[in-house]
């Protein structure tokens, strides 16, 4: 039996991979980096990802 993922698990797969991807990178800086963009938070993604409020006209 197949069981559903929530969003937040997907996210989570998905920042393990980013962090993989990021330890093979040879420049430290640029792994750091990297590595410091895969600890984002899947509450602050949300809140990023969010439009902006546009203003009203």
């Amino acid at each position: 039996m197949l069981s559903a993922c929530s969003s937040q698990e997907l996210y989570a797969a998905g920042r393990e991979a980013q962090r993989d991807q990021c330890n093979k990178l040879m420049d430290s800086a640029q792994r750091d980096r990297c590595l410091q963009d895969a600890k984002m938070s899947y509450e602050r993604y949300q809140r990023e990802k969010a439009p902006a409020a546009t203003p009203a006209k």
